[in-house]
């Protein structure tokens, strides 16, 4: 039973190799640069776009804390996911870091000037969707 309630808190099977892709490539985002060319090989092994060019969003509950911002940040990540890559296509990664949503934008070419546009758009409709589905978390977005 113990064991059961376990693999059912963990997720779907299915979403392991997501959750694993988005945790390293958080990880590779805040190590220092050695630490993170040592990595980078998992990430490629796991079919991250460790070469490509990324763009950051940063989305956080400001008024949640604890449990509820926990819940809050593992109920946003999919429904962030299948909005950002429903309209889009470039690559998109989730993970949590610091009680906080990243998810990552990646291409294998230099976006410039129209990607950090696109990007801003993509966190614009995307705070709208999580905003209406929660509308008391004071929901943040950084982009970077």
């Amino acid at each position: 039973l113990a064991l059961g309630a376990l693999a059912a808190a963990a997720g779907p099977a299915d979403d392991v190799p997501v959750r694993s892709r988005g945790q390293l490539l958080a990880e590779l985002l805040a190590v220092p640069e050695a630490q993170a060319l040592r990595l980078g090989s998992r990430g490629r092994a796991l079919g991250l776009p460790v070469d490509n060019w990324h763009l950051t969003l940063r989305v956080e509950p400001a008024a949640l804390a604890g449990t509820e911002r926990y819940r809050l940040l593992e109920a946003a990540g999919p429904v962030a996911l299948r909005l950002l890559r429903s309209s889009s296509t470039v690559t998109w990664n989730a993970a949590r870091v610091d009680e906080a949503l990243i998810l990552t934008r990646s291409q294998p070419t230099d976006p410039g000037r129209d990607g950090m546009r696109a990007t801003l758009a993509d966190a614009g409709r995307l705070l709208v969707v999580l905003r209406e589905r929660n509308p008391d978390a004071d929901l943040r977005c950084g982009v970077g």
